[in-house]
């Protein structure tokens, strides 16, 4: 996945709309190649008229749970963690480049993840083990 901002750097990148959208895509995009419907996001981010509040990281940490248990996923990346503050509360939490970071990651490592007879479909990442075995469901690992 391509990033505005990769790397950020704490104390010098601050959190902007577009890493918000752009997280949200991603997440949207893994949950349709899981076979679901998009997450439904509270509100519309616009670029220079959205302020970043605690809600949108919590939202999107909600996501990537919920991407995660969508199918066999749970049989893989294991439960997302986050560095730092958890939950991140509305008016007294500052948000950080950090958490910006741990969703980007996150959502890297689900999209690197074989999905087999998910759905009656395989797709992504299985070393050949779908095309041979997709009817045998998710193997371990």
């Amino acid at each position: 996945m391509a990033w505005t901002d990769d790397p950020l750097v704490a104390d010098i990148d601050k959190a902007r709309a577009i890493h918000l959208t752009e997280l949200r895509n991603a997440y949207d995009a893994e949950l349709g190649r899981r076979g679901a419907g998009g997450y439904a996001w509270v509100d519309t981010i616009t670029a220079d008229q959205t302020a970043i509040r605690a809600q949108h990281i919590n939202e999107l940490r909600t996501a990537a749970i919920t991407t995660h248990g969508t199918d066999c996923s749970t049989d893989y990346a294991g439960a997302p963690t986050w560095t730092g503050v958890d939950p991140v509360v509305a008016d007294q939490t500052l948000v950080r480049i950090q958490a910006i970071s741990d969703l980007r990651t996150y959502v890297g490592t689900l999209a690197a993840q074989c999905l087999c007879n998910c759905n009656g479909y395989c797709a992504n990442n299985c070393n050949g083990y779908c095309a041979n075995n997709c009817n045998q469901g998710c193997p371990d690992h």
